[in-house]
């Protein structure tokens, strides 16, 4: 989420070092090649005036929670620093829901 409430998002992908095409998903489980580097939700408003929020990922997880859907401030940017609470999350998990998206919050 950005400083004005936006919500920005995007699949984890790779950059393919060797012919600078995008390549996704980018599996969590299995190590990047050492010709490719992850592209992560930081690289969203790089080019951008804009300022994040908090930041986190949203994974599937039908163990966790009710919902299936598992929202988190697992980002080291921008979910866990210390002026990030649950209370931002939540606010995300809320934006989210305006669109009938529903998701398990879990705050690290």
């Amino acid at each position: 989420m950005d400083e004005d409430g936006d919500i920005w998002f995007a699949m984890e992908e790779a950059l393919n070092l060797e012919t600078g095409r995008s390549e996704f998903p980018a599996p969590r489980a299995v190590p990047l090649a050492s010709t490719h580097r992850k592209l992560g939700h930081p690289s969203l408003l790089e080019n951008s005036a804009k300022h994040a929020r908090i930041g986190g990922e949203i994974v599937y997880d039908p163990l966790f929670g009710e919902k299936g859907w598992v929202l988190s401030n697992s980002s080291g940017r921008y979910g866990t620093s210390p002026d990030r609470r649950k209370e931002h999350l939540d606010n995300v998990a809320a934006r989210f829901g305006n669109y009938g998206l529903v998701f398990d919050v879990y705050y690290i």
